[in-house]
């Protein structure tokens, strides 16, 4: 189980696994109430006003993005968006308060995955990390099998470098975050690097994923904008 080999803070392929939770005490304890409720207070308005995330928002995204979803409206209005299912399940809540989440998507039509991947999601210096990893032998895995799911140890992934996410809460109820720069590498379909952007809302994920070539011309993702995943389960 994930869970069980994260007490040290392990390393995959070398890189560090991210740092555990940076909490937030009071150690004068003659402070007096007023006072502990204007800083209440205060955190509470730059959690929402100035993009600082708790422990509320991070459980909160998870749950945003865990279930099923498609983007078949999209779909039918205009066919050049594909039709696409994606699947995604809580791996585990780990003993450091990290979320371990198993995702998978591919076309509607004749289900299989073509993307199957690990997310790591902890909440670090008032902003929620999302780590991506690939998983090896991916067709051991399933989230049709929850079994399998359950299954998955640090052992069967390893680090999609420079694909780090920073998500912030940018306001009316919705959490959004990009890649920076060309640092997500790929060598997908002739790029050399990827981009991606999304909005979290309570019943959809808006997802705009590209990909580079070196000269910075777009080979592949949609040209249009994002897709739009709905919210079609949240199991």
């Amino acid at each position: 189980m994930v869970d069980n080999i994260l007490i040290k803070k392990p390393k995959v392929r070398g890189v560090e696994i991210l740092p555990l939770f940076f909490g937030i005490t009071i150690k004068n304890s003659y402070i007096c109430v007023m006072k502990k409720i204007l800083l209440i207070l205060s955190l509470f308005l730059s959690t929402y006003s100035f993009g600082q995330m708790t422990n509320k928002n991070l459980k909160d995204y998870v749950k945003r993005i865990t279930g099923t979803f498609s983007t078949a409206e999209q779909h039918k209005e205009d066919s050049t968006f594909d039709d696409v299912r994606v699947y995604t399940k809580l791996i585990t809540k780990d003993i450091n308060g990290i979320y371990w989440v198993y995702t998978e998507q591919g076309e509607t039509k004749n289900y299989k995955p073509y993307r199957q991947r690990v997310y790591q999601i902890a909440l670090v210096d008032n902003l929620i990390k999302l780590r991506i990893y690939y998983i090896k032998n991916q067709e051991k895995f399933s989230y049709f099998n929850p079994k399998s799911i359950q299954s998955i140890t640090l052992k069967d992934i390893y680090l999609k470098p420079g694909c780090d996410l920073d998500i912030q809460w940018v306001g009316d109820g919705v959490y959004g975050g990009r890649t920076e720069d060309k640092k997500c590498i790929a060598t997908f379909r002739g790029s050399t690097y990827t981009t991606s952007e999304f909005m979290i809302y309570e019943d959809a994920v808006h997802s705009w994923e590209r990909g580079w070539n070196d000269k910075d011309e777009q080979v592949w993702g949609s040209s249009k904008g994002y897709y739009i995943y709905q919210k079609i389960s949240k199991k």
